[in-house]
């Protein structure tokens, strides 16, 4: 089992794959709109088992959410207040990576 966590923005969501041993698999930042919400479904359909987790951020969150929803993918709503206890024990990084590529691999 495959685990996202995502950060969404007004503009963009900043996505993070990792394993069940919590070992960082990929790390990338999409636009928020159609053509970023449609690739991030197509790498989702890659991995057998994936379930993903929203953060509740104003409301960038929704269109996000509802789409992969109706897609058919697990995904959770993360409470950000309850979350950020976890985030500031971990080391946190913003590393983006631009490059176009096949996300499945």
């Amino acid at each position: 089992m495959n685990y996202v966590g995502i950060d969404v923005h007004k503009q963009s969501f900043q996505a993070a794959i990792i394993d069940e041993t919590g070992k960082l698999l990929d790390e990338f930042r999409l636009r928020n709109n159609r053509e970023g919400i449609q690739r991030f479904i197509d790498m989702a359909r890659c991995h057998d088992d994936f379930k993903a987790v929203v953060e509740s951020s104003a409301n960038y969150w929704t269109k996000l959410f509802d789409v992969l929803e109706e897609n058919g993918i697990s995904v959770k709503l993360s409470n950000p207040y309850k979350t950020k206890a976890i985030a500031e024990a971990k080391v946190k990084t913003d590393k983006i990576d631009g490059a176009p590529r096949n996300l499945c691999d």
